[in-house]
């Protein structure tokens, strides 16, 4: 059912970068571990090479679900539950960003975010140490992603999808009818 004056692309484009994020930093945390455990240092470099290029993905992939969620806090997109849930039209400009942490997705997103520039600061000064802090660090990252993703495992939902649209979130089931 499609509903009228609905904003879906930033909501569709947040979860495609979501699942890159996951898959980006999943890749980067094997490639990394592997080139702790390569034995000659040409096999080392290759897997180094594939794990900036995917940490370099993470990063992108993360500051553009930044972008995508700070752009339906601050043109308060209600119809997604995060921006229903911890906004308000009554909030001046400078305390939108703070919506980010009010939250538990936003939390996760703002530890992201800084693990970002942090692995950005490492991977090109590190030298010798690049691949086990950065094995460690694209773990974290990995993780805080399954928790924006909000998988399910063994049957338990972690983490939440700061996407979610309102009417998807089970919210609306409990509404009073309107007489």
């Amino acid at each position: 059912m499609d509903y009228i004056g609905e904003h879906l692309l930033p909501g569709q484009l947040g979860h495609f970068f979501i699942i890159l994020s996951l898959v980006a930093t999943g890749v980067a945390t094997v490639s990394y571990f592997m080139a702790v455990r390569s034995s000659s240092d040409e096999e080392a470099k290759s897997w180094k090479k594939l794990a900036r290029w995917a940490f370099i993905t993470e990063c992108v992939s993360v500051f553009a679900i930044f972008g995508l969620l700070f752009y339906i806090i601050s043109n308060h997109l209600f119809e997604y539950h995060y921006a229903w849930k911890h906004s308000s039209r009554s909030l001046e400009v400078k305390y939108l960003l703070s919506c980010f942490w009010e939250g538990q997705e936003g939390s996760f997103l703002l530890w992201s975010v800084w693990h970002c520039v942090i692995g950005l600061i490492i991977i090109p000064t590190a030298k010798k140490w690049e691949a086990p802090v950065m094995t460690v660090l694209s773990f974290a990252q990995f993780s805080l992603a399954t928790m924006l993703a909000g998988l399910y495992f063994f049957g338990q939902k972690f983490g939440s999808n700061p996407f979610m649209l309102l009417r998807d979130s089970g919210v609306l089931d409990n509404a009073r009818p309107c007489i």
